[in-house]
């Protein structure tokens, strides 16, 4: 997926070991290290051999949020609609058929649902946490113990995720001003609030499992795999809107 992920050898070895803090960390600051271009910059078609390189590299820029939140309702509508033409015929069924590889992926090497659930958990969690500085002291708090090499490297390129794509998206619907707001309308912003997060971290899995496997066989994320999660994230973020009764 667009997470910016340095191609790593060790992520291509089987390990079923634990991992220790210092290796996690290394890879972290890694990741977050490695250069990266705006998700809405891709050119759609690139095959992947023309996007093999040491590094998958695309995140939510400034530009990116300035322009989503230039749109308007028919607006954002129409940019989904042609981010997922571009995919072909049958682009809403293609998607749904990626995230389905992606979550039993990761489900899987997670082992089962309890695992999964405590993904989604931490997932949740850090993006919430949108005053964090200290991120990395944040995430080894956070991750579990006893995880096995391919197990916390999932955590830390979902929390790399988090901080180039989900959170800056979070962080700009949440924080927005909003005169004379009752206890009603806040209330309903919480839900609108949990809702987000909740759908940025599915998100997030879809990508992280897309960059797992794409690490793990050797390659970097191609223009399509990055197309869909722009479609992903307009429509993350019309849902967000009209929850809170924008376009109502």
């Amino acid at each position: 997926s667009f997470l910016m992920m340095c191609f790593l050898n060790s992520c291509t070895q089987e390990n079923n070991d634990e991992i220790s803090t210092s290796k996690l960390k290394e890879l972290y600051e890694k990741l977050e290290t490695c250069p990266y271009n705006s998700i809405f910059s891709i050119n759609y078609g690139t095959s992947r051999a023309e996007h093999t390189s040491d590094y998958i590299y695309f995140a939510v820029t400034n530009d990116d949020i300035e322009y989503l939140s230039s749109l308007s309702q028919d607006e954002m509508k129409e940019e989904r609609e042609r981010l997922i033409q571009s995919l072909g015929h049958n682009g809403e069924n293609i998607i749904d058929s990626l995230q389905s590889v992606g979550y039993e992926h990761i489900f899987n090497v997670l082992g089962g649902h309890v695992g999964m659930n405590q993904l989604i958990n931490f997932t949740t969690t850090y993006i919430e946490n949108i005053e964090s500085t200290e991120k990395w002291d944040e995430i080894s708090q956070l991750i579990p113990s006893n995880l096995t090499e391919n197990q916390a490297n999932i955590y830390i390129y979902m929390a790399v995720c988090v901080n180039k794509i989900c959170r800056p998206i979070y962080r700009v619907l949440t924080t927005r001003q909003i005169q004379n707001i009752s206890t009603t309308s806040r209330n309903a912003r919480n839900i609108c609030d949990a809702q987000l997060a909740a759908e940025l971290s599915i998100m997030g899995i879809d990508l992280t499992a897309e960059a797992f496997i794409d690490i793990m066989s050797g390659g970097a994320m191609t223009a399509f795999e990055a197309t869909v999660g722009c479609a992903n994230l307009v429509g993350i973020w019309y849902n967000y809107e009209t929850c809170n009764g924008r376009w109502h």
